[in-house]
């Protein structure tokens, strides 16, 4: 079991430089978690004054997202390991997507607050579960690139593109009120997107850019089956 623990992580993938390793993986995952931080400046709105829930379940709203990326990362970590990082950073742009989905339906629909209420909700676990696939497959996919001797250095740089993809999505979803003044000017009013359905829009469709990198990327190999280790084990060896 010890030297199942300290051995590094084996893949068929060889190794190559550690920009060309971090970029690829991190440039996708930031098109993803771009919308983590889109919906930030608007979403506690939309919950607090526009549907009238108040501050309490605006941000227990907020916190789906972080309880589903909890209770989940289990299962993304094991996803990662027997399907290949690449496909586990897809499915987290498809979750990232799929939020923003949710959050245009709360916006265009004609259903009660609490309806609207229950499709942000579905679009924060959405993201919460697309995010554990994007942080776990995107760090995966860049140590497995880098190759031993630079994992630490390829995890390090690939987190610094994660954030910085999560405060692109949080200033895109701060001008999505000024953008929407834009369409104000240029369309009827009843055609006129708010600002929540611009940074709805935005969280739905800025995702999907990633998609063009990871499908050209080559798929990265599983990584090789072992013994299971009690999590016990683990904990002791960190």
């Amino acid at each position: 079991m010890q030297q199942y623990l300290h051995q590094p992580s084996v893949d068929r993938t060889p190794p190559t430089s550690l920009r060309r390793a971090v970029l690829l993986p991190g440039l996708v995952a930031m098109f993803g978690l771009a919308s983590l931080g889109a919906p930030l400046a608007v979403l506690p709105v939309r919950v607090d004054a526009d549907l009238g829930f108040g501050p309490l379940v605006a941000g227990a709203v907020l916190a789906a997202e972080g309880l589903a990326t909890l209770l989940t990362r289990p299962l993304v970590g094991r996803f990662a390991d027997r399907r290949g990082a690449r496909d586990a950073t897809m499915l987290g742009l498809f979750g990232a997507a799929i939020s923003g989905a949710f959050y245009v339906l709360a916006g265009l629909l004609p259903v009660s607050p609490i309806t609207a209420l229950g499709l942000m909700v579905i679009g924060r676990v959405a993201m919460g579960i697309g995010q554990g696939f994007l942080f776990s497959g995107g760090t995966a996919w860049a140590v497995i690139l880098a190759g031993p001797a630079q994992q630490g250095r390829a995890m390090s740089w690939v987190g610094l593109l994660f954030f910085a993809g999560i405060s692109a999505g949080a200033l895109l979803g701060g001008l999505a009120g000024d953008i929407a003044h834009l369409f104000t000017a240029l369309l009827p009013p009843q055609l006129a997107p708010d600002g929540f359905l611009v940074a709805a829009a935005l969280t739905m469709l800025v995702p999907l850019g990633g998609l063009p990198l990871v499908l050209m990327a080559q798929r990265s190999a599983p990584a090789p089956h072992g013994a299971a280790v009690p999590l016990t084990a683990i904990l002791r060896a960190i």
